[in-house]
Parts: C-alpha cells; structure tokens; sequence
C-alpha cells in the first residue's frame, strides 16, 4: 500500500508541476503577436515574432541544460533531494519573471525563462521516480499514469492561465510560482525518496562527476545514440506544432488567450483518456514499435490538415491529434528503457527531456523565420519531420528486435 500511495503522490506532484509549467502557455503569443506596444515587446526595435521565437526558445534551452545534469544528479545524490531544490528555484524563476513583466524589462525577462526553464528540467526525475516503482507495477501502464497526470496539468494549466491573463499576465507567473510553491511542501512533507545515494551529501559533485554520470553519457552507447537520433526528429515535429500553433491561431483565427486555453484542453482531454485507458492495450495488442509508428504518421497527417480547419471541425481535429501524442509518448519511455541498467533511470530520463528541449529551442528559432512565410508553415514543417520519424523508427526498430529476441532466447 506504501507503493499505492507514493505513485499517487508522485502523479500529484506532476499534475500540479506540469499545471505550473503550463500556466503561461496561452499568453506568450498574445503578449508579443496582439499586444499593445510595450517596452517588452519592442525591445531594441526588433521584430515581435524574433522576440517571441527568442522566448520560447530560452525556456527549452534551460531544460536541456537541467534535464541533462538533474536527472543524473539525481541517480547519484537521491531524487527528493535534487527534485525539492529544483522545485525551489522553479517557484523563484517565476517570481522573477513576474517582475520582469511588470518592470517590461526583455532582458529580465529571458533570463528569468531560462532559469525557470532549467529548474523544470526536473520533469525527468518524476519519469525516473516511476521507473523506480516499475517493479511494483506493469511498466507501461506506470508510465501511461505519469503522462496522464502530465496531460491533465497541460489541461488545466492553460485553461487557468488563459482565465488569469484577463487580470494580468504578471499575475500569471506570480500564480505559477505557488503551484510550484505548493509541489515543494508535497515533496518535502510527503514523498519517500525511491534510490539509494551513490555518494555521501558531502561530496562535492565534480566536474568529472557530471561528465559521467550526466545524461549526455549516455550516447557514447551505438543502440542509444541511434534511438535518440529518431527521438530527435519526432520531437522537431511535435514541437513545431506545440510551439506554433497557438500563432497560427493568433494569426489566421484571431484567438485570444482563453481561446487558445479551450482548445489546448479539447487537446490534453483526448491525451488524458487515451492514457489512462488505451496506450497499454494497443501497445500490447500491436507491439511497440507498431504503435509508434501508427502515431507518427497520424499525428502527420493531423498537422497537414489542422490549417485547412475552421470552427467546430478544428477542435474535433487537435482532439484527435491528443489520441496520437499520449499513444507515442506513453510507449517510448518504455521502450528504451527495457534491457538497460535500471539505476540509471534518471539519467535515461533526463536525456529523453533533454532530446525534447533541444529540439524545442532550435524549432522555436527555425519556426519564427517560417511565420515570416507564412504562418501555417511550422506546422507542415512538423508534419514532414514526423513522416522522416516514422521511417526512421522502421529502419532502426528491426535490428533492435532482432537482438531484444535472442537475447531473450539466450536468456531462457
């Protein structure tokens, strides 16, 4: 019951983490695309969609550095430790960022993002968490209840930020630092670490050390380089439409903040059942590999057709698009970690987050030079990145299979 309960309080702190991170989502857009003109949106006289694309950026740029050095932090000094100082911070970036807005200083404002940004690199100990309890429970129905807790926080999350952006955008991030705030006491009063310390607290955690044990290690292993290569594409196309289409929206529908938030909720609604109740059946009715790949080309196909949409028939389209996300992200953490050291969870987790914020930071530059295209044009971008995955998953999946069989024959 003990097991029960700290998995329920893990999901706990990764809806309200992930409903905190998700909190500003509807109003970056808006604050430099609609705007009234403010010294934080003309700064130096650039362009809003170059200032805009520089803060989405930054954000992911920070979890790529975090995710990389938390994670294995976290394998060698205990996850509740690394996880609670992490939060700490997170709560303090936000509270700067509020008072960047306040102050209109861009400047602030960015480094307030990406301070923020490497804190919620934290993520991959939560992923690492749950895989530590793997041997409690089915792993995939494990990990399926992480991303459900994870979606429903992205559904919450824009849908509260949306509704507190028509107080103010510095009341936004201000309510943002309390969630965060609120996930540290849950992880300080209640939550039991899962791993044991590698090296006592007073050892100082060199340089050497995190070469080592950092996530980025991790690809000096052929088999692990070559998934993560794939893992790379696939995350420059989801992200293309994460990062994008809320412009697009602004640009082309002339959506508001909430507007944004209620179709970001029709979304993660679709992503939170598909998780809770189908990823595990059809990855077992399929295989793994299978179900990828079905999720690949649907989520293309999904992003060819969502800029020919308009009313109604556009939110029944990003809905099925969240079918196709949860079912992707709920096999592959999974499916790389089977065959691999289990105490270095949170290592293999950080460089799974760590693949997904670089693709996130180099997507949000490349992207905003699209809008000056057109602002559609990320989209189908992301949409041929995902067709690319797809065979690049096919291609890597059968010599995988291959030696996962016999060495399960040599096994037996």
């Amino acid at each position: 019951m003990n097991k029960y309960m700290q998995v329920t309080l893990l999901l706990f702190v990764s809806f309200l983490s992930c409903a905190g991170i998700a909190l500003p989502y509807p109003i970056l857009a808006p604050m430099f695309l609609s705007e009234s003109s403010s010294a934080l949106n003309l700064f130096l006289g650039i362009s809003p969609e170059l200032l805009l694309g520089l803060a989405l950026a930054v954000y992911p740029l920070g979890m790529l550095i975090g995710s990389s050095i938390l994670g294995g932090m976290s394998d060698h000094y205990g996850r509740k430790k690394v996880l609670s100082y992490s939060l700490l911070f997170a709560s303090l970036g936000y509270m700067l960022t509020a008072y960047a807005i306040w102050s209109e200083h861009y400047p602030l404002f960015i480094f307030a993002r990406l301070v923020t940004g490497f804190c919620e690199g934290n993520i991959a100990i939560a992923r690492a968490m749950a895989l530590d309890l793997a041997n409690y429970f089915d792993k995939t129905r494990l990990m399926s209840l992480v991303n459900a807790s994870v979606f429903s926080g992205w559904l919450l999350g824009p849908l509260a930020g949306g509704w507190l952006a028509t107080y103010s955008n510095m009341t936004v991030f201000s309510v943002a630092a309390m969630v965060v705030g609120f996930c540290l006491l849950v992880v300080v009063i209640c939550i039991k670490d899962t791993t044991q310390q590698r090296f006592k607290p007073s050892t100082p955690f060199t340089w050497g050390k995190l070469k080592k044990s950092g996530s980025l290690s991790l690809l000096k292993t052929k088999s692990i380089r070559r998934i993560f290569i794939v893992q790379f594409i696939v995350t420059l196309g989801i992200n293309a439409f994460y990062e994008f289409y809320p412009a697009w929206l602004v640009s082309e529908k002339q959506f508001l903040p909430i507007d944004i938030a209620l179709i970001t909720v029709s979304m993660n609604i679709f992503m939170i059942v598909s998780s809770l109740f189908f990823v595990t059946l059809i990855s077992k009715r399929f295989g793994q590999v299978k179900t990828m790949m079905l999720a690949l080309i649907s989520l293309s196909i999904m992003l060819f057709i969502i800029p020919l949409t308009n009313g109604n028939e556009m939110y029944v389209f990003f809905a099925v698009t969240g079918i196709f996300i949860a079912l992707y992200n709920g096999i592959f953490p999974v499916y790389i970690t089977e065959g691999e050291e289990e105490s270095r969870n949170g290592a293999m987790m950080g460089l799974l987050t760590s693949t997904f914020c670089l693709s996130s930071m180099l997507i949000s530059i490349f992207g905003s030079l699209l809008l000056f295209i057109d602002s559609a044009a990320p989209l189908y971008v992301g949409a041929l990145l995902l067709l690319l995955a797809s065979v690049a998953l096919f291609v890597h999946s059968y010599p995988v299979s291959k030696r996962r069989t016999n060495k399960s024959v040599a096994t037996h």
